[in-house]
Formats: structure tokens, C-alpha cells, sequence
């Protein structure tokens, strides 16, 4: 179904937030990140070629115009087998970094920031379309700039799910955006062009508070982190959530070809208070690393993509239609591009607070 026009609105949220209807939304099924065509039936992963008889499995379509956005598809979520948990330490470790440069991390790394948002302009002007995706939900969903638990400063990004999705596709959405075109975002979503060129990786670090009614499993999932390689796309995405009762993050999208290593000692993502999660991305050598406040939880190895280049990101509360009961809060998000190899994979490239940048 094409919407023929997506309406301005200003509302107030419950926590005396406000947004605005977004300019240059992009219209793509999360779980390919590809537009949709009108009529199309879509099932499991949009655009992950059709391999087996695997429910997952679908078929990748035309892009169209943001502007014209369509009912995107909805994702199956991962499928990895539950684990048992790991109880968490008694004190949790600090988002903070040290006092003083220790270690390691006083060796500075070669690279450079690309984009940042701490959200203390009060909006979302920093993203692709200067929105967070707010009408891409329905009255069960909602987000917006928030006072409420900001991380650092006065704001924070607010979102909320109080009952089933409504939509066609069964999904929860509202998420920010960015498209890149080269090193630079662009303002307004084009669903052509280049990406992101990383030969050495790209590092993503964000804090995340999330507060779920219930554990997650049975099929019901959510995602927080998406990188799709392509502009128009056509290649599969990278995503990062939760979908097992364990609560321990992982990534999707990543099979048939990549083998997922969760580290023995990988703690759930903890709930109701500030979580930073960095995630390193390198298509070029096929590999994503992902750390949870300072620490290495996993490794993905033997990713393929044609596309070598990363173009469109996402992050936000994107979660499957049985979600009922969550909130998060977002804030203090960066991107950065290596210049020089990074290969420990037990450090957490914090780039710019416990790694030290070259000037």
C-alpha cells in the first residue's frame, strides 16, 4: 500500500516530549532494507535470495521514491537456539571512561569521525530526512526527543510500544536514519548513489536504555542497530538485537555464510539503565565485533556481501508485532572510520574516550 502523502504533525508525547513528521522518509523493508513495490507480498526476509525452503527466505524488490513510502515487510527476527544465561556481575561496569589514559588505549589509532548526535539541538537534524520515523508507526508506538533519563546533557530520544502492531506488516517501527554518499550524510534520503567506502572498518558506538515488559524469545524480537551495504538496496543487511531469553545481543542476517562466536563469558544486555554497545563492520574483510560496555560479547566471521561499501544505517526501537510493553531511550551516537587496521579484538575501539585518536 503506497501512502500518497505523509502528514506534518506535532504532538506532545507522555513525557511532555515533541516531534515532527519527518521530511524524506525512507521507505524500505527493515529486514532487507528494500523499498517496496505496491502489491507486492513479501514474506520473512525481504531481499535475502531464496536459497531453501527456509521461511527466511525471499525475494528482492524495485526501490521507490522516500517520498512515496510503502508498507514495508516484516522480519522473522534471528534464529539462533536459546542459551542459558549468565548471571550478571554484582556491580555492573561504568559507561565512564577512566580518569587517566592507561594501557593501550594511549597508543592513538588513525581515524576520523564522521557523524555524531548527543540530541541537545532538541530535534533529529542531524539524520538523514531530520526525523526519527515516528509515522512509519501506528497509535501503539511512538518517539520523540525526550528530557527524560538523557545520558549525557538535556536530551535523549525517546520510543515506546503500549500495544500490538496494527500495521499490514505486523511489525513495530520508528527508527533514524542516515545515508551516506561517501563520507558525507546526505539530508534527504536518495535510494541511489555510493556509500561508504572502510577498507580498515567502521565503528559504531551508541548508549541505549531499554526497558522491556517481559524477556524476549518465541519469536518475538527487536533490533537496535541496522547497516544495509547498498543505496538502492539490493544487498542483504547487518543488524544487531535481541530475540532469546538469554538477553544476550546478537546479530541477524549474517547466515548462511558468516559463523557467529559468542564470547563464554558474555553478560545479558542489562535492562532500566545506560548500556553502551560498539559495533565494528568491515565488509571488505567480512567481519562484525560487538562489545557491551567495554566488553567483547561476540564475533561474526565469513560475512559476504557484492557490496564492499556501507550506505544507510539505522538505529531505533524496531521489534516484531507481538511487542507490547517497551521503552528506550537512545543518545550520545557516533560513526567513526578507521584509517588503520584494528585487530584486538579484545578491546573495545572507543574511539576519542578510552582509545586515544591520532591527531
Amino acid at each position: 500500500m503506497i501512502l500518497t502523502a505523509l502528514a506534518a504533525a506535532l504532538f506532545v508525547g507522555c513525557d511532555g516530549a515533541t516531534t515532527s513528521s519527518p521530511a524524506g522518509l525512507d521507505p524500505r523493508d527493515p529486514s532487507s532494507d528494500e523499498p517496496i513495490a505496491p502489491g507486492t507480498d513479501i514474506g520473512g526476509d525481504a531481499g535475502v535470495p531464496a536459497t531453501s525452503d527456509d521461511d527466511d527466505a525471499g525475494t528482492a524488490t524495485e526501490p521507490v521514491e522516500p517520498t512515496e513510502p510503502t508498507t514495508p515487510a516484516a522480519d522473522a527476527g534471528t534464529t539462533t537456539p536459546p542459551s542459558t544465561p549468565t548471571p550478571p556481575p554484582a556491580t555492573p561496569p561504568t559507561t565512564e571512561p577512566p580518569s587517566a589514559c592507561v594501557g593501550e588505549g594511549c597508543t592513538c589509532v588513525r581515524a576520523r569521525e564522521l557523524w555524531a548526535d548527543d540530541f541537545e539541538t532538541g530535534d533529529n537534524s542531524a539524520w538523514t530526512g531530520q526525523g526519527y520515523g515516528d509515522p512509519w508507526g501506528d497509535a501503539c508506538q511512538s518517539t520523540a526527543v525526550s528530557t527524560v533519563h538523557p545520558h549525557s546533557g538535556r536530551y535523549a530520544q525517546r520510543s515506546e510500544i503500549v500495544c500490538p502492531s496494527s500495521s499490514p506488516d505486523g511489525v513495530h517501527r520508528g527508527y533514524g536514519g542516515l545515508q551516506f554518499s561517501g563520507e558525507d550524510v546526505l539530508p534527504n534520503h536518495t535510494n541511489v548513489g555510493t556509500g561508504l567506502d572502510a577498507p580498515n572498518g567502521i565503528v559504531s558506538t551508541f548508549h541505549t536504555w531499554l526497558e522491556p515488559g517481559y524477556q524476549f524469545g518465541n519469536g518475538r524480537w527487536v533490533s537496535l542497530f541496522t547497516i544495509n551495504p547498498t543505496c538502492g538496496y539490493t544487498e542483504r543487511v547487518i543488524t544487531l538485537g535481541l530475540d532469546n531469553p538469554d538477553g544476550i545481543l546478537r546479530p541477524a542476517h549474517h547466515w548462511p555464510e558468516g559463523t557467529l562466536t559468542i564470547e563464554p563469558d558474555a553478560q545479558p544486555m542489562p535492562l532500566g539503565r545506560w548500556v553502551r554497545i560498539t559495533v565494528y563492520v568491515n565488509f571488505h574483510s567480512g567481519e562484525m565485533h560487538v562489545w557491551q560496555d567495554g566488553q567483547s560479547i561476540e564475533h561474526v566471521t565469513g560475512i559476504t556481501r557484492a557490496t564492499k561499501q556501507m550506505c544507510q544505517w539505522h538505529w531505533g526501537l524496531y521489534a516484531s508485532g507481538d511487542n507490547t510493553d517497551i521503552v528506550m531511550f537512545e543518545d550520545d551516537m557516533s560513526i567513526w572510520k578507521l584509517d588503520e587496521a584494528w585487530s584486538d579484538w579484545s578491546r573495545e575501539p572507543w574511539l576519542g574516550e578510552t582509545q586515544s585518536v591520532c591527531d
